[in-house]
């Protein structure tokens, strides 16, 4: 995980968040919805949005060999269990995601272990896999007695994410974010536990890439 400081200033975390109110009616779509529930709508940032100088600034100042770019702002009421992002999963080049966020809110947090896979079916399979071996190998940490994590995979009080080697955990401060392999596991935190909030908004943008980065 590359952690990146200041990425945006207030005014363009003020600007994404005008763009999100005067485009949700119009342009918005349902990313995600369960029993009837629509729990993840995108809005996307195209090149022709005054706010894509910005998602081109920030993609820039990471590569130079750019091939492709994604982005979207995103309000989302649900919280996102271990995954990996497909985005371009078919083409051979690196992929990596950059999330931003508009809000200083320490309980929001981004949490991405070292594990890669190249879709969610493979990372699914070795779920199912891992609850089946005897004995199972050594904890590389306890994150799920010390972030919220509720929503990840687990068997009778065993969380797989104590098994993966911790990235880094990105604890949302306004304006900054992180950059990562797209194909990494990642997760957010269960924040829907906290009722104060309601939803969940930021700024993702998926870049594929001639450039192999140190993310260390």
């Amino acid at each position: 995980m590359r952690y990146l400081s200041s990425a945006l200033s207030d005014s363009e975390c003020e600007s994404f968040q005008k763009f999100w109110q005067q485009h949700e009616a119009s342009r918005a779509y349902v990313n995600w919805e369960e029993k009837g529930k629509v729990l993840d709508r995108r809005l996307r940032v195209l090149p022709t949005d005054p706010e894509w100088d910005i998602i081109m600034r920030i993609a820039s100042q990471n590569f130079s060999n750019i091939e492709d770019i994604w982005a979207a702002y995103q309000s989302q009421e649900f919280a996102h269990n271990l995954h990996i992002d497909e985005y371009a999963k078919e083409q051979p080049l690196p992929t990596y995601t950059c999330v931003l966020s508009v809000v200083t809110e320490p309980k929001f947090k981004t949490i991405t272990w070292k594990e890669t896979d190249p879709d969610n079916q493979a990372m699914q399979q070795k779920i199912m896999s891992f609850w089946d071996l005897d004995p199972r190998p050594e904890k590389m940490s306890t994150i799920s007695q010390t972030e919220d994590l509720e929503q990840t995979p687990n068997w009778n009080g065993t969380y797989f994410v104590d098994y993966l080697k911790l990235d880094g955990i990105f604890s949302y401060k306004k304006g900054d974010g992180i950059l990562f392999n797209a194909r990494q596991y990642h997760c957010t935190s269960n924040w829907t536990k906290y009722p104060e909030f309601k939803t969940r908004e930021f700024l993702q943008i998926h870049i594929v890439s001639k450039d192999i980065i140190n993310l260390d």
